[in-house]
């Protein structure tokens, strides 16, 4: 509803004086036709000097610049949001029914009729909102592939003000798949969630592969452990099979007895892979009667197979018990081959000193304790130059043998630069910089199921390891280095650097600034815990320095290689010239095949050498793509890859209402949580919902008059009729 609540006019000047002189003008129009010659009528007088004054008031109006004010209010309804889960997980069927069909019996009731005045929209979501104009229930799609409920509230956040929400009804099991915990978005949103969860909240019979843990790159003829995970409820004493496949071709097969109540198992395979690649692999269970699901039976994930190991040349300065730490370590990964130099003199190393062929033959160089005082110059040249000719990662290791004059020879390619240094040593502690505990280097493989990818529990691991030595601080990270671990004493965290990493030009490097690593195995109990945890960490060290940065001019891949049914095929290329510049003119497209059809689609240019394409409505099935740029009628480049549409998704993890989630967001914010049995009574009852008030808002509108056009036309106007009445009286 529009109402009027103000007019006003407003002058650059004293209105007082404008209206003085637009007296003043209808005076002397007066007395200019006082007693014209040649004589008129009185008619004509009168309308002649009604023309001049008007025609004069106009100009001395658009000289005072009069600004005409319109302000008007209105009032904006109430609005309550209907939240309504779309997401995969709703198609469940337990002891309520099937989670969709007791959804659309909801909405075909209309109950979401709080009181006349009061407006209600509807939106669906997974993880992003979606406004639905019209409520057909038939037409509503249960095919989300992930629930965040907590980027869904803020949307409604953010729609607020502008759209005048002032209420929240959500419709959901409840379960969060991805995003943060929505609680505290719901706070935030300062308006009542009324909540009504949909399905049983009581676990249901079912068993389901919860997790499935492999490395993402493997290597030809070297075995790659895959470990799984399954979960059952309600299955206790019931036999599957638990099967390792890749296509048709059946790896491992293991059977398995399901326990009581809540039941987990860790199950052990493990892949030779034969040939190099992209191998997509699925662990499998068969099925136990009367589950509730099936669609939570299998797991799928790819592996990139390469055709070799890791070739590591490994320098030490003198024998050490960290050498002997590292060579053990990096000898027990079958993914690494390591050839060992370690100096007795300035001219011999026990293993015979390393050739050009050594150096050139490896891809990843790792000095510990190197070089010393007996180093040969020549030597640490020869390794300056292969690492920058062939742009080779190099690991560093420090040690109270260091000759750090010599060491500056290799300063180029270290993360550090060298200040002066002294004899002196002190004990210190590992203590990783915060926010690097989800850096891929210190991730590891769990020890026991009573381990959890806890990241608070990983940093305690690591800042509770044995205190090691470092030097009396010589050492500066270079501007382009990241600082991951520093030192600490006694619990006082210091700025000296410990563990820095640097990537630059497609050179990588890192440098462990101590030495005495060997006490972080022998000195802690469990043994076997701290083994897992340093291994995996000297082995994720060198997979990171050897993984080259994609110096590929074209790169054509989809975001992710498994997508759920129904969901959309997301399309990332970036394409360069020869100098590494972005192509923002090219012609990207990708084919898709799954063995019986193809299909082509264009990218398109978002800017910087980037292009996407969002691709709906693909099968279920593998597909294998190759993606082509070209520019007229010359191709750029071109890749390749795999991934699958229909495989588990994760909707399927948790398949009970999660109430708690869904009665916390109610209590929070003041609303109720109900289950959707009890929701029709509740919701037609207009005393259920706080009282909502419209909104009302004033609109403010300024006219410049003394700009408008109709002023001037007037102008023209009034003193043109005057002129022509004047010419036609024969007083010109």
């Amino acid at each position: 509803m529009l109402v009027l609540a103000e007019i006003s006019f407003h002058l650059s000047g004293n209105p007082i004086i404008l209206f003085s002189a637009i007296a003043v003008a209808a005076a002397i129009a007066f007395f200019s036709y006082r007693r014209p010659l040649p004589p008129i009528s009185t008619t004509l007088r009168i309308v002649l000097t009604i023309l001049r004054t008007l025609g004069l008031a106009c100009l001395l109006l658009a000289i005072a610049e009069p600004v005409a004010s319109l302000i008007s209010t209105t009032h904006q309804p109430p609005v309550v949001a209907v939240l309504l889960d779309q997401s995969q997980s709703m198609t469940i069927t337990d002891k309520t029914g099937k989670r969709d069909e007791n959804i659309r019996a909801l909405l075909r009731e209309s109950p979401f009729q709080p009181a006349s005045g009061i407006e209600v929209r509807y939106y669906g979501f997974s993880n992003r909102l979606q406004t639905i104009t019209k409520i057909q229930t038939d037409s509503l799609r249960f095919n989300g592939s992930e629930t965040d409920i907590a980027s869904v509230l803020r949307e409604i956040h953010n729609k607020r003000d502008d759209e005048n929400i002032q209420a929240v009804v959500l419709v959901s099991d409840g379960n969060i798949t991805t995003g943060q915990n929505p609680v505290y978005d719901a706070e935030e949103l300062g308006m009542p969630v009324t909540a009504i969860g949909v399905g049983d909240s009581s676990e249901q019979k079912d068993v389901l592969i919860s997790d499935v843990l492999a490395n993402h790159i493997g290597y030809v003829e070297s075995a790659i452990p895959v470990d799984a995970t399954i979960m059952s409820v309600g299955c206790d004493g019931s036999h599957v099979d638990v099967t390792l496949t890749e296509g048709s071709t059946v790896i491992q097969k293991k059977p398995l007895m399901l326990g009581p109540g809540i039941f987990n198992a860790a199950m052990q395979f493990e892949i030779t892979p034969k040939e190099e690649g992209i191998h997509k692999y699925t662990v499998h269970t068969s099925q136990v009667p009367g589950e509730l699901t099936e669609k939570n039976n299998s797991r799928s994930f790819f592996i990139k197979v390469l055709k070799s190991k890791i070739s590591v040349a490994l320098i030490a300065g003198a024998p050490s018990p960290d050498v002997a730490f590292v060579r053990r370590i990096l000898a027990l990964d079958k993914n690494i081959s390591v050839k060992t130099f370690i100096q007795k003199t300035s001219s011999e190393f026990y293993e015979g000193a390393p050739t050009q062929n050594d150096l050139d033959g490896s891809e990843c160089l790792v000095l510990i304790g190197y070089p010393t005082s007996n180093a040969s110059p020549d030597l640490i040249r020869t390794i300056r130059y292969d690492v920058e000719k062939q742009k080779k990662p190099l690991l560093f290791i420090a040690s109270r043998t260091i000759d750090y004059e010599k060491l500056r020879l290799l300063e180029p390619l270290l993360p550090f630069t060298i200040s002066s240094a002294t004899q002196g040593e002190r004990e210190v502690a590992f203590t990783l910089t915060p926010g690097q505990v989800e850096n891929a280097m210190f991730r590891f493989s769990f020890t026991s199921e009573d381990e959890q990818d806890d990241p608070r529990r990983r940093v305690d691991r690591w800042n509770s390891l044995p205190p090691i030595f470092e030097g009396d601080a010589p050492y500066k990270a270079k501007p382009e280095s990241d600082i991951l671990a520093t030192a600490s004493i006694q619990g006082v965290t210091l700025s000296d650097p410990l563990l820095i990493s640097r990537s630059v030009q497609q050179t990588k490097s890192l440098a462990l600034l101590a030495y005495g690593i060997w006490r972080w195995e022998l000195l802690v109990r469990p043994a076997s815990y701290h083994q897992a945890m340093l291994s995996s960490f000297i082995s994720n060290a060198v997979r990171w320095l050897t993984t080259r940065e994609d110096s590929r001019r074209v790169v054509i891949a989809p975001a992710r290689p498994l997508y759920s049914a129904g969901e959309p095929i997301e399309i990332k290329g970036q394409v360069y010239d020869e100098n590494y510049s972005p192509i923002d003119n090219a012609d990207v497209r990708v084919k898709f095949s799954n063995g019986t059809d193809t299909s082509e689609y264009p990218l398109r240019l978002i800017g910087n050498g980037r292009y996407e394409a969002t691709i709906e409505g693909l099968p279920e099935g593998d597909y294998s793509y190759t993606g082509i740029a070209r520019v007229g009628e010359n191709t750029i480049g071109e890749d390749r890859g795999r991934f699958s549409v229909g495989e588990m998704n994760v909707e399927f993890l948790q398949t009970r209402m999660n109430a708690p989630v869904l009665r916390q967001l109610a209590e929070r914010t003041g609303g109720r949580f109900m289950t959707i049995a009890g929701a029709q009574s509740v919701l037609r009852d207009a005393s259920n919902f706080p009282r909502l008030y419209p909104k009302e808002i004033r609109h403010a509108h300024e006219f410049t008059l003394w700009n408008s056009a109709w002023l001037m036309i007037g102008t023209i106007l009034f003193f043109s009729m005057e002129w022509f009445l004047r010419k036609r009286s024969g007083m010109m």
